[in-house]
């Protein structure tokens, strides 16, 4: 895996963050790391679904944080920040990776017929690569 998700304190609980690039081998070198935006999106969404995790979560705030970010970053729309998310993870991490964010995102955005295509191509890949 050549990413990592960081959960960072917020108010009494924990946000996620998407590490990757430099900022994973700084993590895996045990050096600071420092977090963006981006990390924040991507680790909302990457961890949406996830329903195992140790940390506290306060996920009824996370869908405000993307609408702040999609505001924040000039997106049109919380659909197109999401797909740009998970092409760019598809494109450095694979379909695994962009899947489960796109599974986040179809979470948040149920109607999108966008999200759920991208969603179905990525799981039929991943399927693939267990046969």
């Amino acid at each position: 895996m050549t990413y990592a998700i960081l959960w960072q304190p917020k108010d009494n609980k924990y946000l996620p963050f998407f590490v990757d690039g430099e900022e994973f081998k700084n993590y895996q070198a045990r050096r600071p790391v420092g977090l963006s935006d981006k990390d924040l999106i991507k680790g909302i969404l990457h961890e949406y679904t996830n329903e195992d995790t140790e940390y506290p979560t306060l996920k009824s705030s996370w869908l405000s944080i993307l609408s702040d970010l999609t505001q924040s970053f000039e997106y049109e729309s919380l659909e197109k920040l999401i797909l740009d998310a998970a092409s760019h993870t598809r494109t450095e991490h694979g379909c695994k990776a962009s899947k489960l964010m796109l599974e986040g995102g179809i979470k948040l955005i149920p109607r999108s017929a966008q999200i759920r295509e991208d969603l179905t191509l990525d799981t039929n890949v991943v399927k693939r690569s267990y046969l």
